[in-house]
């Protein structure tokens, strides 16, 4: 059906953008996405505003029918939530930092505290275990394709090797304030 209908679909779009762009670009959505100005300023304004003009004829005849529209970064944000990758390196990193704070560790020193550490042992066997061990080759590759990626405000950094060992440790990103989703997934996205 979109495929057949192409022209149709693309016509419409530029059409809400031009519709955006004769109303004086209207800044409707709060923030920015980082990384992604462009798509914010003629993808994710243009429908925030055109979401604002639905609603307020929503009521009335002639807007019956119309469908119910919202900010795409929201929906971006539900899904980075949804994410099971989103989940595992969430439980990580939490427990990590719970057993380590910021100080730096290897994989091997973290399997070693998991033995004591119930929470930090979960979440790596959702990552790593096979066989009831935790595989830290596998581990550690998951870590590493994680690493910078922001979680509630906390990232996996790699400081380093030390005695021929690669080193890691979780930081806070912004201890100043609690991330929303929607920053969570904007600054997820300005880490690719």
């Amino acid at each position: 059906m979109v495929q057949t209908d192409r022209l149709a679909y693309v016509v419409a779009a530029l059409t809400i953008v031009r519709a955006y762009i004769t109303a004086g670009r209207p800044k409707m959505a709060k923030g920015r996405t980082a990384s992604f100005e462009h798509w914010d300023d003629l993808v994710r304004q243009p429908i925030c505003w055109l979401a604002q003009q639905v609603a307020a004829i929503a009521g009335t005849a002639e807007g019956a029918g119309l469908p119910t529209l919202a900010d795409p970064m929201e929906a971006a944000a539900r899904a980075f939530e949804q994410d099971p990758e989103t989940t595992k390196l969430r439980a990580l990193v939490e427990a990590w930092f719970a057993a380590f704070g910021p100080d730096q560790t290897t994989v091997g020193g973290a399997i070693r505290r998991s033995d004591t550490d119930a929470l930090l042992a979960m979440a790596m066997d959702d990552i790593a275990g096979q066989a009831g061990k935790i595989n830290s080759r596998m581990l550690g590759r998951w870590i590493e394709r994680m690493q910078g990626r922001i979680v509630d405000g906390k990232r996996f950094v790699r400081i380093g090797h030390r005695a021929g060992l690669l080193h890691w440790a979780v930081h806070q990103w912004a201890a100043q304030r609690p991330m929303t989703a929607a920053d969570d997934m904007a600054s997820d996205v300005a880490t690719f």
